[in-house]
């Protein structure tokens, strides 16, 4: 017999029926739309493999940690031996040094981070290969610089140089002018100063000018320019008041040969003074920047902790090594001499022309004050210092 369903009796199983049918459009909609329809099954992404950190013991005392991986390049600190670091890189070629050859590492500590040459690292088992390479930095050969290549240039090996006790050193006279010819520039030796006497008739213009514009030749032909803002040039009291005094940091380049000099009054376009000046370059010299400008990198530059003072200098000897070094000025005074304390110093070798160049990091340790540099081989007393537009002056924080 079958059911029926009569009058206001409402099947039960076609209610429910009915309710799902209204229902599962709705409940179809609130369903969240997935980012992409696979095409086929779907797998899950796999997570990047996480390199176990390679670890290495240093080997020697005072290692220094440098800021590239080449022995010319800045100290950032020095490792002790014993200490654990962890290597993250290493390059793609060797550096050969005395009867060892090792590529260089980026090591990592709590405090700093660096590249330190591979020789007195400690790896354990096979790890050393496991070290991933880094192919950015070129071979030092590819650089074109000349490097001291020793282990003593590697690691801080060498002693460090003793104090120095340096006799009062007199103030600096006030520059006297050669027998100067109006419109011919000439050169003061000593004080880095040019010579520009403009002569009677341009009197009255420097006074109402608003700049002097001053062009140097170099020997092998670079030119340098700057243009001096009314203000930045000295006035030489003579009885024309016409000579004018403009800086030209002859420590800054290790040209030897003939310079030319051009002096502009103004918008000119011919010159109111020229010279030429023989030039012998600095035997060293303190500089704010790697690639000095002659008429603006000054010596007497201040500085601040936390930079860097490039030092260049001349030996007169191809691919000779020396050590250069960097004396804190103190206030203390023995036996009648000012005494002299070093901060750093580092192996240096100059190229085949007897030039050489370095970057010095300025430690955050330092003292501000008066700073001087020395170089030999090595470093012993005050006949080592180079007293000549070598200060460098640190400023307080």
């Amino acid at each position: 017999m079958k059911a029926s369903c009569s009058g206001r009796t409402v099947c039960r199983g076609w209610l429910i029926f009915g309710l799902a049918a209204l229902l599962l459009p709705g409940l179809t909609a609130c369903k969240k739309t997935p980012r992409q329809e696979a095409s086929g099954p779907v797998v899950a992404e796999s997570p990047a493999p996480v390199r176990t950190p390679v670890l290495a013991t240093v080997s020697e005392d005072r290692l220094r940690l440098r800021s590239e991986p080449y022995l010319d390049s800045l100290i950032v600190t020095h490792l002790m031996k014993g200490d654990s670091v962890e290597v993250q890189f290493r390059t793609d070629w060797e550096q050969g040094i005395e009867d060892v050859s090792s590529p260089w590492y980026f090591i990592r500590t709590d405090a700093h981070s660096g590249w330190t040459y591979g020789a007195f690292l400690l790896f354990r088992a096979q790890e050393r290969l496991a070290v991933p390479v880094d192919p950015a930095p070129k071979p030092p050969a590819e650089r074109g610089h000349t490097e001291d290549v020793s282990l003593d240039s590697a690691r801080a090996g060498a002693p460090a140089p003793p104090e120095i006790l340096l006799p009062l050193v007199p103030a600096a006279s006030e520059p006297v002018l050669p027998n100067i010819q109006e419109g011919t520039i000439e050169y003061l030796p000593g004080h880095n100063l040019l010579v520009l006497p403009f002569g009677v008739k341009n009197r009255l213009r420097l006074d109402d000018i608003e700049f002097i514009n001053l062009v140097a030749n170099a020997p092998d032909g670079r030119e340098y320019r700057r243009r001096f803002s009314a203000g930045e040039w000295q006035r030489y009291p003579d009885e024309d008041g016409a000579v004018v005094l403009l800086p030209f940091y002859q420590t800054a380049v290790l040209q030897r040969g003939l310079w030319e000099f051009y002096g502009f009054l103004g918008d000119d376009i011919w010159p109111a003074a020229v010279g030429k000046a023989e030039m012998t370059p600095s035997s060293l010299s303190l500089l704010p920047s790697a690639e000095p400008h002659p008429l603006t990198d000054s010596p007497h530059s201040s500085y601040r902790r936390g930079g860097k003072v490039c030092v260049f200098g001349l030996t007169g000897k191809p691919g000779e090594s020396f050590q250069l070094a960097l004396y804190y000025q103190t206030e203390e005074i023995r036996e009648s001499k000012m005494v002299l304390r070093p901060v750093f110093f580092r192996q240096i070798k100059s190229d085949e022309k007897g030039r050489w160049k370095a970057e010095v990091a300025i430690g955050e340790d330092w003292p501000a004050g008066l700073y001087r540099a020395a170089a030999g081989s090595p470093v012993t007393d005050a006949e080592h210092l180079i007293l000549n537009a070598t200060s460098l002056n640190l400023l307080p924080r």
